[in-house]
């Protein structure tokens, strides 16, 4: 397998016509920790007791980053920065505060490379409202995929916004997102599956837009799986690093041309079906007409939903 070059030895000549996904922190910026920044934010908010606040959450914030998931200690900053207050505060300190310490940490060797790009896109697990002034007017990026923050009425409740698994809430909140002119990310298999088969899509994505980029993803391991059947889903991280060389292959389709969509006068089913085929074309898997809910229930006797304990099968008494 050959080795992937470090980015001191990639070339930054004739990238014009290529697109460049990075991430920010420990890629873009040398730092790998994002929690000074949010000391900035927090202190510009609420002042040193905000601040304290933040500082009493940050044991908690480091143990879920190193030991569970880095989006799981991002949560918790995100709460203990942006609760309470206002949104056009966040705005404000990640356009006149943050951008001048963003600048002194910039990588100079991604810089020099991910400048050379003609499209810019950058995937964090930081707030989208924090991160994105600074990366859109002082970088040029022309895609900011991150954390997405709840708000009520003007203000931040410190929670990130999520799909609940209700049809029309869900529907409601991706409108409201598509509605922003802002890109959206969905995964309408629901799951994940170790075998070379596609679960059935859901056809919500294609209820809601007819702006349909399909992308194929791939995971290879060697030794374990990324995924536990009937243990905590928490360890699923654990068990994927675990691998030797543990590796994600990301694959963009074509957009769907407009006759392939709602707009032209497909039912929303046919154009997740058509969807479906094209990734597992893509991926060389088999298509099946199995659901989300029917691989739980087969595994776990649920329905997938975190909390919710195993159906026990009903005794039959004789009368």
């Amino acid at each position: 397998m050959a080795k992937i070059p470090t980015i001191t030895q990639c070339d930054h000549k004739g990238r014009e016509d290529q697109t460049v996904v990075a991430d920010l922190d420990g890629t873009l910026l040398i730092g790998r920790s994002s929690f000074g920044y949010f000391a900035l934010v927090a202190f510009d908010l609420g002042g040193i007791l905000r601040l304290l606040f933040l500082l009493l959450l940050s044991p908690l914030a480091g143990f879920l980053y190193h030991f569970v998931s880095e989006a799981a200690g991002i949560r918790v900053l995100i709460f203990a920065a942006f609760a309470g207050a206002k949104l056009s505060g966040i705005k404000s300190a990640a356009s006149a505060v943050l951008p001048k310490f963003y600048s002194e940490d910039l990588h100079p060797d991604t810089w020099r490379v991910f400048s050379s790009c003609g499209k810019r896109c950058v995937v964090t697990a930081n707030p989208r409202i924090m991160v994105e002034p600074f990366l859109k007017n002082y970088l040029g990026v022309d895609v900011v995929l991150g954390t997405e923050v709840s708000s009520w009425r003007g203000y931040a409740t410190g929670l990130t916004a999520r799909l609940r698994r209700d049809r029309a809430q869900d529907a409601r909140l991706i409108e409201t997102i598509l509605q922003e002119g802002r890109y959206l990310v969905m995964c309408p298999e629901g799951t994940t599956c170790r075998e070379p088969y596609l679960l059935r899509f859901s056809s919500l994505f294609a209820e809601l837009t007819d702006e349909i980029v399909p992308v194929a993803i791939r995971v290879r391991t060697s030794l374990f799986h990324g995924t536990t059947a009937r243990g905590y889903k928490w360890l699923d991280p654990f068990f994927f690093f675990m691998n030797p060389v543990p590796r994600y292959e990301v694959t963009f389709l074509e957009k769907l041309p407009r006759e392939e969509t709602c707009v032209a006068g497909k039912s929303s089913y046919e154009v997740a079906n058509n969807v479906q085929h094209k990734i597992a074309k893509t991926l060389n898997y088999k298509c099946t007409k199995l659901t989300r809910k029917d691989k739980y229930r087969a595994l776990a006797g649920t329905d997938g939903i975190v909390g919710q304990t195993p159906a026990k099968p009903t005794a039959k008494v004789a009368g």
